[in-house]
């Protein structure tokens, strides 16, 4: 009997989405996946054995050096250095540029290229949709817009569908530098939550719901995708907020009162994006709260972990 399970292609799925967003699928039988990483065996011995899954090195699917025995329904282009170091981030584009090409060659449906909010401006008064005006401020933000131009014209030119994701700030207790967890690791080591300035309005979106929207989109591939897609949280929080968030919740965790201090600084800061064309047209919503976040942080921290 021909599978009738939709083909999924991932690159970078041994990252910090790409490996939820392959635990995800390969809970449903309806979805093989092909997961394309420069850490195979690490990736392999993370997921185990699973007769839907399919581990390829990057380099084997940029050498066109892998044969699939049936059309890829949707690649998800995760790939690319979380980095401000300008070489590796031009390493990054001229990745994009590859495995795009690469994909394109083996007759994907369609393509979902992970992009980040890092192309709007963090200091905008407005919180920007999909039609706000582009204005990155980093060099990986620019990086990030130039890998879009790369995909769209490369799908255009092949009448392949694609839509650009542009991720707000994703939250996973392992990724330390976030301020919710640094916040609730300067808790439970004893140390007083510092608030430089505390009026930024601050966002985040689990990396499982990150994944469950992004698989909500793989669900409605028969639909027109948007070329671009703000992908965020619906809540926020000013940055004091989430200090006295933390410092309330401690008490659950922690014996001792948390102190907060604030002190002066530039706080014209903001990483909210409106995600409202996301939400209606695949009908989805994040399911995870700031309050959960922080809770899950403080479980993960107050087991003793020691960073490196």
């Amino acid at each position: 009997m021909v599978s009738l399970r939709k083909a999924i292609l991932i690159t970078g799925a041994g990252g910090f989405l790409g490996k939820e967003l392959t635990k995800q699928l390969l809970k449903n039988d309806d979805y093989s996946v092909i997961a394309v990483t420069s850490q195979r065996d690490s990736l392999l011995n993370l997921m185990g054995y699973h007769p839907n899954l399919r581990v390829i090195r990057i380099e084997d699917l940029v050498g066109c050096n892998v044969y699939f025995d049936k059309s890829l329904d949707i690649a998800i282009n995760c790939a690319f250095p979380r980095t401000s170091d300008p070489c590796e981030l031009a390493k990054g584009v001229c990745l994009t540029e590859q495995l795009t090409r690469s994909i394109l060659k083996l007759g994907v449906g369609r393509l979902i290229n992970i992009s980040s909010q890092s192309v709007y401006s963090q200091k905008a008064k407005s919180v920007p949709d999909e039609d706000s005006q582009v204005c990155p401020e980093s060099l990986y933000g620019m990086a990030k817009l130039a890998c879009e131009r790369v995909v769209a014209i490369m799908c255009q030119s092949a009448n392949v569908g694609y839509s650009n994701i542009r991720m707000a700030s994703l939250f996973g207790v392992e990724f330390h530098a976030r301020v919710i967890n640094r916040f609730v690791r300067d808790a439970v080591e004893g140390r007083p939550i510092t608030v430089y300035g505390g009026t930024q309005k601050v966002s985040y979106l689990t990396v499982e719901d990150a994944a469950l929207g992004i698989i909500a989109m793989v669900e409605n591939s028969h639909r027109p995708w948007s070329d671009v897609y703000n992908l965020g949280s619906n809540q926020s929080m000013s940055l004091s907020d989430l200090a006295e968030v933390v410092r309330v919740l401690a008490r659950a965790y922690i014996t001792n009162e948390v102190s907060l201090e604030k002190k002066e600084a530039v706080d014209d800061f903001s990483n909210l994006i409106n995600s409202r064309r996301f939400f209606e047209d695949f009908n989805w919503q994040p399911k995870d709260d700031i309050e959960m976040m922080v809770r899950d942080s403080f479980e993960y921290y107050s087991r003793g972990v020691v960073l490196t």
